[in-house]
């Protein structure tokens, strides 16, 4: 009954206290998942490892018939693979093979934003029967990569493992790594019978990706991998045998495709120095060297901004948090001083001070308990949720709590003694 004749009074203010209080908390709640947010995405791919000179290599062979051609020589598209051999192997530059290809897959359990084709701008294929093998397949997204490529761009398993040293398509069992977004649709161990490059094979899940992984492609600083399936590249390839010669020609040519990531004081005379080398060790000659003058301007931008924009928010949250705080702080006064009349009868009457503080005590407790309640039922819904960030935000609520109900104890106790005197 007490709180019911409380709220009549003060309804207006306690409301407006709520709501003040719950601005600060939600801003902090934002500023501290934007911070760590902020800080994954500069140790991930702005590290000071990744601020590095990039060059993209290719082959050179426009003519169709000249192509046709080499890849129907077993000795040509060996060479080929001796060239990639000695250039992932090379420690004085990284080399980055990384390729998107789509992988037909049949009885898909995913959506249509696993789809190859679903874009903002254009509509997925969905699922279709293969006229070769007569099953129901979906055309999914897929990225394919090398070692190298995976670290360098920091990516992380939040779950599984894959050992890259034994990376091999020989048996037609691949271990793969799916994106975020596949959690709950696909478990560790499941398979995936896919088509690659026009051959059977098993997509064995072996682990996930953090959420909101990404890395550099195509001049996107950030391609995001969350709707993907990493198809891990084997460490190196082998000689070409007649029976494999048509999937080998595909896959080499599609792992030679990447970048060349070199140190800032690496020259470009130099990088090719090597390249050359590897062309008189194993005879292909039929590459391009391009630079990519954008990642480093991208990556230096971008790492800036990030960290501009996480200062900004700090001091904003702070100018907020300072400010919300003092009209806080004047609406529970006020609330507290309309509270004063009722206590002084009591405190008159004989009723003991701590009597008195504790049903003071008890309406602050059921105000921060909405709080807490309202609070927390929003956050858990958010798709930013943090539980560290979480766990701040309680520990802070839990000192404004203390702060507020001190004040007011001694804010009650000096207004009681003085009506004491005065009477």
């Amino acid at each position: 009954m007490e709180l019911a004749r409380d709220a009549r009074v003060n309804g207006f203010l306690i409301i407006g206290k709520i709501i003040l209080v719950f601005m600060i908390i939600i801003s902090t709640f934002n500023v501290s998942t934007f911070l760590k947010s902020a800080d994954r995405a500069i140790n991930r791919s702005f590290s000071d490892a990744s601020s590095v000179n990039l060059y993209s290599l290719t082959d050179t062979y426009s003519d169709p018939e000249s192509f046709y051609e080499f890849r129907q020589s077993i000795d040509g598209v060996s060479s080929l693979g001796e060239f990639y051999n000695l250039l992932n192997v090379d420690e004085g530059v990284t080399f980055l093979s990384v390729f998107d290809q789509s992988i037909s897959v049949a009885d898909f359990k995913g959506g249509e934003h696993f789809d190859a084709y679903y874009r903002s701008d254009s509509e997925a294929r969905g699922k279709y029967i293969d006229e070769e093998t007569g099953q129901t397949v979906q055309d999914i997204k897929s990225m394919q990569m090398n070692e190298k490529a995976f670290m360098f761009y920091n990516l992380n398993l939040v779950q599984g493992a894959v050992d890259w040293s034994e990376i091999s398509y020989e048996n037609k069992s691949v271990p793969v790594i799916l994106g975020n977004d596949y959690s709950g649709i696909y478990d560790v161990g499941d398979t995936l019978k896919a088509n690659f490059y026009f051959e059977g094979i098993d997509l064995v899940v072996s682990g996930f990706l953090e959420p909101d992984s990404s890395l550099f492609y195509k001049g996107e600083m950030n391609t995001f991998l969350d709707d993907q399936v990493i198809v891990p590249y084997p460490s190196k390839l082998k000689e070409v045998q007649s029976d494999d010669l048509y999937f080998s020609g595909i896959l080499y040519f599609a792992m030679f495709a990447g970048d060349i990531a070199v140190p800032k004081d690496m020259s470009t005379d130099e990088v090719l120095q090597r390249l050359n080398s590897y062309s008189s060790k194993t005879g292909f000659t039929e590459y391009a060297l391009m630079n990519v003058p954008s990642y480093l301007v991208q990556h230096q931008f971008m790492k800036q901004l990030i960290q501009d924009n996480a200062a900004l928010l700090a001091w904003l949250g702070i100018l907020l948090f300072v400010g919300v705080s003092g009209i806080s702080f004047l609406l529970s006064r006020q609330v507290l001083v309309n509270r004063v009349s009722k206590y002084s009868v009591r405190w008159v009457l004989g009723d003991a001070l701590s009597s008195i503080l504790r049903t003071n005590g008890k309406y602050v407790f059921v105000e921060y308990l909405i709080l807490v309640v309202l609070f927390s039922s929003i956050v858990w819904h958010l798709p930013n949720f943090d539980g560290y960030s979480y766990l701040i935000v309680m520990a802070l609520l839990g000192v404004i709590f203390i702060v507020d109900l001190l004040s007011q104890r001694g804010y009650l106790a000096r207004s009681l003694t003085k009506t004491r005197k005065a009477d």
